[in-house]
């Protein structure tokens, strides 16, 4: 009997234990909100957009876009979709769950920018105002089949 009390005892400690690290390691609002606020200033800048404009293309006023700079109003999920279209980011790039600026596309997406790039005339395709040769188009085009299949693996794990 005394076996089991101290089992019982021993799992509760465990799980208590357990429920502390899960609140330990638990995101904090307030940080997400200020981890919003300072990616939507550094995108907004670097596009070179008010926050009236950004508050127009999202349908917000421009109190409501200032609210998550500062941390006083957070969007939902929605908006917060919106918002990272418009600064051509991800929603997980502005709520801090990665640091990769960069969408991420889809896999229709990737096809679709991999069938245009493909049929393309060759002499459209600039990067910073210099031609891209056929050897950059193929590298570009080589990168976005390894991201399709890395997406792929990484979707069924």
């Amino acid at each position: 009997m005394t076996d089991i009390k101290n089992q019982n005892e021993e799992i509760q400690q465990n799980e208590i234990e357990q429920d502390a690290k899960t609140n330990e390691n638990a995101k904090d609002p307030e940080k997400e909100v200020s981890i919003l606020g300072e990616r939507l200033e550094e995108l907004k800048d670097a596009l070179g957009y008010s926050h009236a404009q950004i508050a127009n293309m999202i349908g917000k006023s421009k109190a409501t876009v200032v609210g998550y700079k500062t941390g006083d109003k957070y969007p939902k999920f929605k908006e917060a979709d919106k918002l990272a279209a418009v600064l051509g980011t991800s929603t997980s790039y502005l709520t801090g769950e990665t640091d990769n600026p960069a969408p991420s596309l889809t896999q229709k997406e990737a096809i679709s920018l991999a069938h245009a790039i493909e049929k393309a005339p060759k002499d459209i395709w600039h990067y910073d105002g210099v031609p891209l040769t056929d050897e950059d188009i193929k590298r570009i085009l080589d990168k976005l089949n390894s991201a399709m299949k890395y997406n792929k693996s990484d979707n069924r794990a």
